[in-house]
């Protein structure tokens, strides 16, 4: 399986003007949640390659793939990861320091329309916690950050694509299904 099958069992759900639950903190005890930085570029690395052998678009006994994927995600992550439209999330560990959830967040312009005319968008993605420490409340916390970083660069609407054993809590935080549809258009290094 690859990543141009579609469609799949993922739900696109976005969240326009609705109120996530305040009241959770960005810290469980024993979990930091804090923005990703240059040293954990690795962790990042690991951790979105493992989301993806457990969505099956990944082998993970395939170690050349692993090395191309992690060579390009590295140098993505070395050019954007600083940047205010790309803004990486992990948990980490305070016991072992291990980070062991993510989610990233992309915010984009958009032309302003009636219904609407703040000009940013959120794309989330990559919200992944590795099997031990699911349960535990670190997505929710991980979203809560992406919610107010989005909200203070002034999105208005957040977007993301979810798996069925995700959606429960995205529609827990206020997204709801929307009728966006999409078209995968396959690179030119792909096509080769």
């Amino acid at each position: 399986r690859g990543f141009n099958t579609w469609p799949d069992r993922r739900l696109l759900l976005s969240c326009g003007r609705h109120v996530f639950n305040k009241t959770d903190r960005s810290r469980v005890v024993g979990i930091e949640i804090r923005r990703a930085g240059r040293g954990d570029i690795a962790d990042v690395v690991r951790l979105r390659w493992e989301m993806c052998v457990e969505q099956g678009v990944a082998e993970a006994d395939d170690q050349e793939g692993y090395a191309r994927y992690a060579a390009a995600l590295h140098d993505f992550l070395e050019r954007w990861i600083d940047d205010e439209q790309c803004r990486v999330f992990v948990a980490v560990d305070e016991g072992s320091g291990e980070r062991v959830a993510m989610a990233a967040l992309w915010l984009w312009p958009v032309l302003p329309w009636p219904g609407g005319l703040a000009q940013w968008q959120g794309h989330v993605t990559s919200v992944y916690t590795i099997p031990g420490y699911r349960r535990r409340g670190i997505a929710r916390r991980l979203m809560n950050a992406v919610r107010d970083a989005a909200a203070a660069h002034g999105a208005t609407r957040l977007v993301l694509e979810t798996t069925p054993m995700s959606a429960p809590l995205y529609r827990e935080l206020g997204f709801v299904a929307s009728g966006i549809i999409e078209l995968r258009l396959e690179a030119a290094e792909d096509r080769g």
